[in-house]
């Protein structure tokens, strides 16, 4: 989480849409993996969560690198509904 927050503040003092925003996957990572933490958590304890939540996110990061998947880019003039 240390990473995605101080590259988007990085970003945005470069005023810069951050990076994790529009191309890679870091920040939908992190989340699936802290949502893995938490349910391993409150049913098993927290060495197996803390093992469990870092390999979720690794292998989508991963998964994400080797089959070349990104985030959507959103153009600047998109409206929302």
């Amino acid at each position: 989480m240390t990473g995605t927050g101080g590259g988007t503040l990085r970003d945005l003092f470069a005023n810069e849409i951050p990076y994790v925003f529009h191309k890679e996957v870091y920040a939908v990572a992190a989340v699936i993996g802290s949502v893995f933490f938490i349910i391993t958590y409150r049913t098993v304890g927290n060495n197996a969560a803390l093992y469990t939540a870092f390999a979720v996110t690794f292998l989508i990061r991963l998964f994400c690198m080797k089959k070349d998947i990104h985030l959507k880019r959103v153009s600047k003039d998109a409206k929302l509904k």
